[in-house]
């Protein structure tokens, strides 16, 4: 669904591990996620540090955020989806930190 939301131009961005990016492109029937061509408004970022934590920000005003296990095929361990403004600034806050460490998967000089 998410897929067909970006086909239809919904803006988005993602960012994902190294570990996670590597699993992907390792993977011939999932090599299709990494490529943002088909998509105007969407990028995919890597972050060299492993992420354990899954935060979704939605116009700013819903954020879900997942957990998931350190070890293992990084399935959620929880999830909280809140309207909460408080936790909506933690996670734009966190979001924006791991943004700044993280390059884009379609940077020609990785």
């Amino acid at each position: 669904m998410y897929y067909r939301l970006l086909s239809l131009g919904m803006h988005g961005e993602g960012i994902i591990d190294a570990s996670v990016y590597e699993k992907i492109a390792q993977n011939e029937d999932m090599q299709y996620l990494l490529d943002t061509s088909s998509y105007e408004h969407y990028d995919l970022l890597r972050l060299d540090e492993r992420l354990t934590l899954g935060i979704g920000l939605y116009d700013e005003q819903k954020i879900a955020i997942g957990t998931y296990n350190e070890v293992g095929e990084g399935r959620h361990t929880a999830i909280i989806v809140s309207t909460h403004e408080d936790l909506i600034e933690w996670g734009t806050e966190i979001y924006q930190a791991c943004r700044q460490q993280a390059v884009r998967t379609t940077d020609p000089s990785e």
